[in-house]
């Protein structure tokens, strides 16, 4: 639990230029002062448009996982959104189930054939 004194989110560097990642695709970067953490920083990356980081303010105490790293470098855990199952696999799941219920019925067929 962090309990946030002072945040920036920002889509540029120190030089005004944009934020953009090895793939060519912009973010944005979060820094935090906390209470926890003194006049260190804590910062992160924000890749999704749906990260609730954006959503934080002064005052506010978060339940997010923080990690020092070497250097004395404070990060909070990137956001990872769920993974999103396309139509076309909830689709396939269903017929798969299907046709696992008639192979069994086929197997049933097959041994009440042999006895």
């Amino acid at each position: 639990m962090i309990t946030i004194t002072k945040i920036i989110i920002s889509d540029k560097d120190k030089n005004g230029n944009p934020l953009i990642n090895k793939f060519n695709k912009p973010y944005r970067k979060i820094l935090l002062k906390c209470a926890e953490y003194g006049q260190s920083w804590v910062s992160g990356f924000i890749n999704y448009p749906e990260d609730p980081r954006l959503k934080w303010e002064v005052g506010q105490k978060v339940d997010w996982e923080v990690i020092t790293k070497e250097g004395g470098y404070i990060n909070l855990v990137d956001y990872r959104p769920e993974p999103k199952i396309p139509q076309w696999a909830l689709d396939m799941k269903d017929d798969i189930a299907d046709l696992q219920e008639r192979v069994i019925k086929l197997e049933r067929r097959e041994n009440k054939l042999e006895e």
